[in-house]
C-alpha cells in the first residue's frame, strides 16, 4: 500500500470515538517517519487534522533556510495538501511566508521529496 493511502486510512480511523482511534493515532505517529526530514526540512511535519477531510490531507512542514555565507536565515512554513486522483494523488506545496523565495527557489524540490515519500510502497503492518 503506498504511504498517502495509509495516511488516509489511518486518518480516518483517528476520529473515532476513544478507545477505537488509539491504534490508527499509534499509526500516524510512525507513518509521520516516513515523511522526508533532514536537507532543510529540519523539523519533520505534522498532520492538520482540522484541516483534513474525505479528500483531503494536510501536512504542516517547514524548511530551514540558509544565507548566502552558510549562516541559518530562518524557517519557511509551508502546507502539503495531498488529494486523491484518478492517477494516484494530487500534490499541493502552499508556502505561508516568503513566497516568492520559497516558489523560485524550493518549490521544486519540497514538491519532489514529498512527491517520493507519500508514493512510495511501504506495508500495511507499518
Amino acid at each position: 500500500m503506498k504511504l498517502y493511502q495509509l495516511f488516509a486510512r489511518h486518518i480516518a480511523g483517528s476520529k473515532a470515538k476513544l478507545p477505537h482511534n488509539e491504534y490508527h493515532l499509534d499509526k500516524l505517529d510512525e507513518l509521520l517517519y516516513k515523511l522526508p526530514m533532514g536537507s532543510g526540512i529540519d523539523a519533520g511535519s505534522t498532520i492538520a487534522f482540522e484541516e483534513c477531510t474525505r479528500n483531503r490531507i494536510v501536512f504542516n512542514s517547514a524548511f530551514h533556510v540558509m544565507d548566502d555565507h552558510g549562516y541559518y536565515d530562518g524557517w519557511i512554513e509551508f502546507k502539503v495538501i495531498v488529494r486523491p486522483s484518478f492517477t494516484g494523488f494530487d500534490l499541493e506545496i502552499k508556502p505561508l511566508q516568503r513566497k516568492t523565495y520559497f516558489n523560485n527557489y524550493l518549490h521544486d524540490y519540497v514538491f519532489d521529496v514529498f512527491c517520493d515519500a507519500l508514493d512510495s510502497e511501504i506495508g500495511d503492518d507499518v
